[in-house]
């Protein structure tokens, strides 16, 4: 049973064409690789889950990215607020880990506090891999966000990277919270000591000699 209102998570599913942004999206809502459909950036599919013991609303956005543009306008101020991006790559393609550098530096400019996510699709074609593990993992360490290597024909790992990019959405929450509460507790012991000092200088004043 799922509370009414859970709380939702905007994925953005990023890359250059061919990268498949839609079989990726599709392993995760229907458990099945669909092929023979090409998206627009226009389309968006969400899925109510569990994620560790968690209602979860997600919803997934394929975004065809051409240069610096991303076009995210139908999902309106909320998803531009700071969504999770998922930029993926081909591990068959050279061309395509390449174009990530440029729609990561866009991503950062247009949602500066949005967790990013670097994957590789295409696991399941090792015999044409053009872009090695390492190679992936270094890049995300300079970015100093998570990596995955992922197969959407097999179902391989997807969901789990999905799953991570929410369990890091919701840790990043829990840390503001909390530093947004001992901000809050350090006013309050500031303006007790500034309350402090004030009765103070208001009882010498009234010594009577």
């Amino acid at each position: 049973m799922f509370p009414r209102d859970p709380r939702e998570y905007y994925l953005l599913v990023a890359g250059c064409k061919a990268v498949g942004r839609r079989a990726f999206i599709d392993q995760i809502i229907f458990g099945v690789f669909i092929t023979g459909y090409d998206p627009t950036g226009e389309d968006h599919t969400r899925k109510l889950c569990t994620i560790d013991n968690e209602a979860a609303l997600l919803y997934l956005h394929p975004v065809s990215i051409d240069g610096m543009i991303v076009s995210t306008d139908i999902l309106g101020q909320q998803i531009r607020k700071g969504p999770s991006v998922l930029i993926l790559y081909s591990l068959t393609s050279r061309a395509s880990f390449d174009d990530t550098t440029n729609i990561h530096s866009c991503c950062c400019q247009m949602w500066p506090r949005s967790v990013i996510m670097l994957v590789g699709t295409k696991s399941d074609l090792e015999c044409e891999r053009q872009v090695s593990r390492e190679e992936g993992e270094a890049v995300a360490r300079s970015w100093k966000c998570g990596f995955a290597e992922v197969s959407s024909k097999d179902g391989v790992n997807v969901e789990e990277t999905v799953y991570d990019a929410v369990r890091i959405i919701r840790k990043r929450h829990t840390e503001e919270v909390v530093s947004n509460m001992e901000g809050i507790e350090r006013s309050k012991s500031e303006v007790e000591k500034i309350s402090k000092k004030s009765k103070t200088a208001r009882k010498r004043k009234c010594i009577i000699m």
